[in-house]
This record gives C-alpha cells, sequence and structure tokens, in this order.
C-alpha cells in the first residue's frame, strides 16, 4: 500500500516507501516497508507492539473513486480492522 508520485515536469519520482530495504532487522524492515504500521497495547504490558504489512498477517481490499481509493484494512491474526481513505 505504497504510493509512488511522478513530477510530469521533471520525471522524479517520490515514494511513500523506502526502496532500498535491504538494511534494518525485522522490525524496521516492517516499519520501512508498510504503507501503515500501528502500534497496540496488550494486557497490562506497557511496551507497544508494532503490527505492520510485512511481519503480521493481513488483508487489504481496494475501493477506488475517481480521485481516492479506500483501503479497508484487516490485521487477520490481531482482529483489527480499519478503513483508509487516501485522495489527490
Amino acid at each position: 500500500m505504497a504510493l509512488i508520485i511522478q513530477s510530469k515536469a521533471t520525471g522524479e519520482m517520490l515514494y511513500t516507501t523506502v526502496q532500498d530495504a535491504n538494511t534494518g532487522n525485522k522490525t524496521w524492515k516492517g516499519f520501512y516497508q508498510s504503507g501503515i504500521v500501528i502500534e497496540y497495547l496488550e494486557d497490562v504490558k506497557d511496551k507497544p507492539i508494532q503490527a505492520d504489512f510485512i511481519n503480521n498477517a493481513n488483508t487489504i481490499e481496494y475501493t477506488y473513486g475517481e480521485n481516492d481509493f479506500t483501503a479497508h484494512i484487516t490485521f487477520t491474526d490481531l482482529g483489527i480492522a480499519f478503513d483508509v481513505k487516501v485522495s489527490m
């Protein structure tokens, strides 16, 4: 769920995720390769747990509009689901 935006004037590309993702541990890779990352608390622990598209089971269903899309994201193992709307 990353975006790539190209300038019509210069041809330059803007990426919303890191393109050379060969560094870092699995938590960092999940952070910089996922379009969305959430942190949540479990039980009485005070250290947040990261959920991302790389390290957690998930499904993403897209609905497209003329200048936007909505992604219905479900982290299946966690039982967390939400919608994200992106418009240009």
